[in-house]
């Protein structure tokens, strides 16, 4: 398993056969870079860890777990550290299963991986890959065990870490069906639709507060405007299906 603690590196045995993996995150949002601000006075928030019976600001943190009525038992970061990399020595052993589908809802983080040791991955990973398989394994992310799975995607090597079924919300299956006389003219719609242009969504968000901030800091009055509610639909699908086409 992991041999860092803090999950850069993924350390798997297929059988006695080490595969070393780089672990980089798939993606990360970039924050608005709005601050929460003291109306009163206009300065910046300071968030504050407040002893629950002294009331007075804590100096330093030291993690704990309660094992009776007000009772701790502490647990240095040292301590944790130890004690989740030995687990991790324990459980780093893959199953290979043929690729199955991951429900979306179950994947709580996704990563690629890049291999250290080529000589065997060549061999472990060009075998996985040519006949669709992908390991499955348990992971510590967070000092939390959970189920991983590493395979290839389009030929691009990821890993995706699972949250446990009791944490997943169930879906209800959804199979609309067209009726068959509106199945060329939605067809045709699609086709229309095909050569619509939509602008990339990259950083979209920042472009609109740093607008909004330039013209507030040169003093400009900015009319405040009410969300639109969505019009009230007075036609039916059919008829606003013949309009759009």
């Amino acid at each position: 398993m992991a041999e860092t603690t803090r999950g850069r590196t993924v350390a798997v045995f297929a059988g006695n056969i080490p595969c070393e993996f780089k672990q980089t995150r798939m993606a990360a949002e970039a924050g608005s870079g709005l601050r929460q601000l003291n109306t009163a006075t206009g300065n910046p928030i300071s968030l504050q860890k407040i002893d629950s019976m002294t009331r007075e600001p804590v100096a330093g943190l030291i993690a704990g777990k309660e094992v009776g009525d007000g009772q701790f038992v502490q647990l240095s970061e040292a301590e944790l550290d130890g004690a989740f990399a030995e687990r991790e020595k324990d459980i780093r052993q893959v199953r290979m299963e043929d690729i199955s589908d991951v429900p979306v809802g179950r994947i709580k983080s996704s990563y690629f991986l890049t291999p250290k040791n080529k000589s065997f991955w060549g061999m472990i990973g060009g075998r996985m890959r040519e006949t669709k398989r992908q390991m499955r394994f348990h992971f510590v992310e967070g000092r939390q065990e959970r189920d991983a799975i590493i395979r290839y995607e389009n030929d691009v090597l990821v890993m995706y870490v699972l949250f446990f079924p009791s944490e997943c919300r169930e879906a209800k299956p959804d199979k609309p069906e067209c009726k068959a006389e509106l199945k060329d003219k939605v067809d045709a719609l699609f086709a229309k639709l095909g050569s619509v242009p939509v602008e990339e969504a990259e950083n979209q968000r920042d472009k609109v507060i740093e607008n909004l901030v330039m013209r507030k800091a040169m003093g400009e009055v900015i009319e405040a405007k009410p969300v639109s509610k969505e019009d009230k639909i007075e036609k039916t699908a059919e008829e606003l299906l013949n309009a759009s086409l």
